[in-house]
């Protein structure tokens, strides 16, 4: 198989990570909120990022974002 060059692979709790330090950073944004009746977070191996759901589904990335604002 070949390698294609000038691509890579992040996992979905990175970017949700990232996306959380970002949308945190925004002002007017008190915090992450984890939904009101499921949990809305990306889960990984013993980590979660509450308030960011990062989903893959043939090659296409969804993200829900539930922020609190100040």
């Amino acid at each position: 198989m070949a390698e294609k060059k000038g691509s890579s692979t992040l996992s979905l709790m990175a970017i949700a990570k990232a996306i959380a330090a970002t949308v945190r950073s925004v002002p007017g944004i008190a915090e992450l909120g984890s939904g009101k009746y499921v949990e809305a977070a990306t889960y990984g191996p013993s980590e979660k990022v509450i308030g960011v759901v990062v989903t893959s589904d043939h090659n296409q990335l969804t993200v829900e974002i539930h922020a609190i604002a100040a």
